[in-house]
């Protein structure tokens, strides 16, 4: 606001100063500058922090041959995109004012009527067998365009077209030209051509269509250049609207036709002559093949430079820090140039170039103007450049260096990193505060600019071997088959790359270095290459073990060679590949061995058992490693060190397999002393475990969770692994149990989870698993019963896995002196088990009605199976549900229960009720289920109560016989009563099995009330039932004695059907059933 003020106080001369200067702004070029000459007037040179030429150096110059090759290489038109096809679209492209010779203008956008006209002058042509997909056509010189606006917006089209296919776009003559070669018409049914007339004119490299605004839809075109392939649409719906699609003639194609409408086409060819490279869809192999000389003639040029930095015509505005930061075209170019380079052992890296311009800009461009200027429009002068390179990095985005120092010209495409890069946009721009408050017409400013560039290392360099994307092994290969006669001088670069990218495969660099350096008998090179290898690698670098080892102690003497071995033996991590290896070295020297050796090998065995680490293959490698510790510390050290050290390590697997160990081993110490480390180490062993692991969600949201079976599966096993390897001590395997059923942290849905596959499964596991001593000792009861508890609190409720719950719970039952244990958690967790449905209930009252192995007392009315009838008895799905109730009488029957329990079973027989309700629902029909079962058990004598009490019930409920029951009969004969209607049907099925006093027949219209109330006086007898018509029903009513001889004589009839078949019994049975 201050300088727009201070600007109209100046008045009109000042801005038309402004006015006069502004517009030409002369652009001065980059000037060049001593290396003394900076922004920052540091020592550092304006392109980098370049060393100053020594005097004294020996080094030649540095040539520019390659740059300038690769210059001249890069330069080319390559298609680097791979792009082989395009498609814009213009909503503000000009009307190109066609007219054809006979019909003259052709009006936009296309349609019916204009469609006609141009099929007059035009050749019908087809695009295949169909005739119907064939299209119509007018050749190019028939055309006429009358818009000279169309020219101009074809110009733009066709640089945006060649540019998105990788063509270079040059200037004047050397741009390429296009030509229109027909005019097409496609309708209905129409399809563009498939394939391409060879054209006869040189350069023709790809055809355009520009698509004119027309109602049409459909015809599309996929382009497929292998593997790739896009579809491009020509459809233009909007009548405003024009396409272009592009692509290179030698791509395949296929079409689909015009569905509706018309649609009016410019085929155009892109002709380009001046290109030294043939237009293709892709140059990768060409950019390939003829990139390699130029990086075999850089590596063979003792002049040239150690590297080149070829600067990308991209712009960035944020830090590039690998491949997957570059946009596609460079990242394809940075491919490219990988692949060529890195069997040659080049390198490629990504660069951040840094720019720095200092000069002076027309700070007042937007308030004089009214617009912000264009990148760089507002330069008047530009002073100093400053060129840096900040962060550099590989293709896969690992730092190489965070500065780099190159030398301008001989390293770097363009001569001039800055070079234009005034005219891009500044990332950070900074004007004098004292200029401005001045009123400078023109004001010093700072800018910093972003740019990327690709660095190729040649061979051999620092950066080469140490970041060079070449497979190692293939740079190793030859040093493997090297003859006692091959030059060592042709391989010096390799063994220093080897040794520098160790790191990257130890092994297999040690294996060619060592190779080699025993066939050129070269002790040093041996010692260098296994100490540089084993610093990584330890041992592992002698993939020969020490049979390797001893071929180098005969070749160079054990003196020479010892102090390295020391270093790769200590460096070494694997506690049993270090004694394997002594093992094996020792049986190779012997007792005739050198006494040197003979004592290395001693002192470094004693240093192994002082100095173990910390295993990283668990179990597996302590079962192993602890021979070698016996063999050489014996028990005692077993117990006195090694134990200790396993303890402090605190690794589950480690301690796990020394309990292993331990119980294969009947000879090492004593029985009692290997059961105490056993202990010691469980102890510890058990704490760092994690055995109770609750199950994870895999599914969220308001339906129910599912669980990864597979993880609960692996839960299991690891318990049951616990168990096993502590198998010879109860104490540790209850406590193991103990921890398993620790549930307290986990929600409601995990228990029930981890009860169904953790828990369930585990007791079955531990009544096939454990003797008999096990489930004697206290601690094993304890855990066993924790298990039982939490499994019980948590029955499963789906029937698929009921089976598996149940069979589970009752498998224990068999380990001896588990019974109490179980029917102490049955009576327990009843309430429990009662919750879900009758499922749970029935399968495990089926499961221990089974069971074979449980003794007369066991079977009585305090056990468990009578526990689970009863609470079967009253299960909410039971209690009123004869057809599942007998199977609680059923599982006692079976295990013989006494005359106690099954006399608590009748008495959870539910009351008959004032009414007799549940007799009739409940008591009636649970008879011939009795019945079946005193047949089936022979257990008439044992059932007589139950079936006693409810007959007498029955006989109690039906009260005396009235004396008219048998004249009731006659209310049931309708045989006269012939209607087949429905109304009539209700009537008549209440006259023969009323359930009530009173019925009314409803819902009818008045004809239909009528008919009822006529047919029921006729064939009723009167004064046996009263029968009314009112306003909306027919009410018929039984008088009080009829009611009770018919209610009497129904309810007679059912029950006798349901005692018929116990009536039918032999007198001996009926007498059991109802005593003398």
């Amino acid at each position: 606001m201050a300088r727009t003020k201070a600007l109209a106080r100046r008045g009109n001369n000042a801005t038309l100063v402004r006015k006069q200067v502004a517009p030409v702004v002369p652009m001065r070029p980059s000037m060049d500058m001593d290396d003394s000459d900076s922004m920052d007037n540091d020592s550092s040179n304006e392109y980098g922090h370049a060393p100053r030429k020594d005097k004294n150096s020996t080094r030649p110059a540095i040539s520019t041959k390659t740059s300038n090759d690769l210059k001249a290489f890069l330069s080319q038109d390559w298609n680097i995109g791979g792009v082989f096809a395009k498609e814009e679209a213009h909503d503000d492209a000009p009307n190109p004012i066609l007219s054809l010779d006979s019909i003259g203008a052709v009006g936009l956008p296309f349609g019916e009527r204009d469609a006609t006209a141009v099929k007059s002058v035009a050749v019908h042509v087809g695009t295949g067998e169909d005739v119907k997909s064939a299209l119509w056509e007018v050749e190019g010189l028939k055309v006429k365009i009358g818009n000279p606006a169309w020219t101009k917006f074809l110009d733009k089209v066709v640089e945006s077209v060649c540019r998105s296919l990788g063509v270079h776009y040059g200037k004047g003559d050397k741009r390429p030209r296009y030509v229109l070669e027909k005019l097409l018409l496609l309708e209905k049914g129409s399809c563009l051509p498939a394939s391409e007339r060879a054209s006869l004119v040189p350069g023709h490299f790809a055809t355009m269509l520009v698509s004119l605004p027309s109602a049409s839809k459909g015809g599309c075109l996929r382009v497929v250049c292998d593997p790739a392939d896009i579809t491009l649409d020509l459809e233009t719906l909007e009548l405003y609207r024009t396409k272009v699609l592009a692509w290179y003639n030698d791509v395949k194609r296929e079409t689909e036709p015009v569905t509706d409408g018309h649609r009016l086409v410019l085929s155009y060819g892109l002709i380009h002559t001046t290109s030294s490279l043939p237009l293709t869809p892709s140059h990768d192999d060409l950019f390939k093949e003829r990139f390699r000389p130029i990086l075999e003639s850089w590596k063979d040029d003792a002049t040239s430079p150690e590297k080149v930095i070829y600067l990308l015509r991209t712009q960035y505005s944020e830090e590039v820090t690998g491949l997957d930061s570059l946009k596609p075209a460079d990242r394809h170019l940075a491919l490219l140039l990988n692949a060529a380079g890195s069997e040659l052992g080049f390198c490629v890296g990504i660069a951040n170039v840094e720019c720095k311009l200092h000069g002076v800009a027309f700070s007042d461009w937007e308030e004089v103007f009214g617009q912000p200027p264009a990148p760089g429009a507002d330069w008047e002068e530009i002073k100093k450049r400053k060129v840096s390179i900040r962060k550099v990095f590989t293709l896969e985005g690992a730092v190489i260096a965070d500065e780099l120092e190159f030398v301008r010209g001989a390293e770097t495409i363009p001569k001039d990193l800055s070079e234009n890069v005034e005219k891009e946009e500044c990332e950070f721009h900074m004007w004098d505060q004292k200029e401005i408050y001045l009123e400078a017409p023109h004001v010093s400013c700072d800018r910093r600019y972003r740019r990327v560039a690709l660095v190729i290392w040649r061979p051999n360099t620092q950066v080469a071997r140490q970041h060079s994307s070449h497979n190692l092994s293939s740079i190793c290969a030859p040093l493997i088959t090297v003859a006692p006669d091959t030059p060592r001088t042709e391989h010096e670069d390799r063994i220093e790359t080897i040794l520098t990218r160790c790191a990257e495969d130890p092994v297999v660099a040690a294996q060619a270095l060592l190779q080699a350096a025993v066939v050129w008998k070269d002790a040093a090179l041996w010692v260098r290459a296994m100490v540089a290898c084993g610093e990584r690698a330890g041992l592992r670098v002698f993939d020969r073990g020490a049979q390797e080892v001893w071929e180098a102690i005969e070749r160079f003497g054990f003196e020479r060679v010892e102090p390295g071995f020391t270093i790769v033996f200590k460096k070494d991590t694997g506690n049993v590949r270090r004694l394997t290896f002594l093992d094996e070295l020792e049986q190779r020297c012997g007792d005739d061995g050198p006494a040197p050796l003979r004592s290395w090998i001693s002192v470094q065995a004693q240093f192994a058992l002082d100095n173990l680490n910390k295993s990283s293959e668990g179990e597996s490698d302590v079962s192993a490693l602890l021979p070698h510790v016996v063999k050489r510390g014996g028990f005692e050290y077993l117990k006195d060190t090694f134990v200790p050290w396993a303890k402090s390590t605190g690794d589950n697997a480690l301690l796990l397999g020394f309990a292993s160990y331990l119980h294969d081993q009947s000879t090492l110490g004593t029985a009692e002393a290997r059961e105490e480390l056993v202990a010691d180490v469980g102890a510890i062993a058990i704490s760092t475990a994690r055995l109770n692991v609750p199950p994870i969600p895999i599914s969220k949201g308001y339906g129910p969770c599912s669980f990864n079976r597979a993880d609960s599966l692996k839960t299991l096993d690891n318990i049951k692994h616990h168990l096993q390897c502590f198998a010879g001590n109860p104490e540790l395997c209850g406590r193991i149990l103990k921890q398993v059923a620790e549930v307290s942290t986990f929600s409601e849905v995990q228990k029930a989870e981890y009860v169904l596959r953790v828990t369930a499964p585990l007791l079955s596991h531990v009544a096939e698993t454990f003797g008999e001593d096990a489930f004697k000792d206290p601690s094993v009861v304890s855990g066993v019963s924790a298990l039982l508890d939490i499994t019980m609190q948590y029955p499963e409720k789906t029937t698929a896995d009921v089976s598996v719950y149940t069979k589970a719970l009752v498998s224990i039952t068999r380990g001896a002196g588990m019974w109490p244990v179980f029917t102490s958690s049955v009576s327990k967790k009843m309430e429990q088990l009662g919750k879900p449905s009758r499922f749970i209930l029935e399968y495990l009252l089926s499961d221990l009605a089974k069971s074979t192995s449980l003794s007369d007392t066991e079977r009585g009315p305090n056990g468990a199976t009578a526990l689970v009838a009863k609470a079967y008895m009253v299960h909410r799905d039971i209690y009123k549900n004869a057809k599942f109730m007998w199977r609680a009488f059923d599982a006692c029957l079976r295990i013989q229960a006494n005359d106690e329990t099954f006399a608590a079973l009748f008495a959870l027989l539910p009351d008959p009720g004032p009414q007799g309700g549940n007799l009739n629902k409940i008591l009636l029909p649970l008879v011939p289920h009795l019945t079946s079962l005193g047949v089936s058990f022979n257990a008439f004598r044992t059932l007589a109560p139950g079936l006693r009490s409810i007959l007498f019930a029955w006989a109690k409920t039906l009260g005396p016989k009235p004396d008219n029951v048998d004249k009731s009969a006659q209310l049931f004969d309708l045989r006269g009563w012939d209607c087949k209607c429905n109304d009539c049907g209700k009537v008549k099925q209440f006259l023969k099995t009323p359930q009530t006093k009173r019925f009314s027949a409803r819902k009818m219209t008045p004809e239909q009330m009528q008919h009822v109330y006529d047919l029921a006086r006729k064939y009723i007898p009167v004064g046996m039932t009263t029968v009314i018509m009112k306003a909306k029903f027919v009410e018929i009513t039984l008088d009080d004695g009829r009611w009770q001889s018919v209610h009497w004589a129904t309810e007679y009839a059912r029950g006798s059907a349901e005692v018929a078949e116990l009536l039918k019994q032999d007198d001996g049975t009926l007498q059991e059933v109802f005593g003398e």
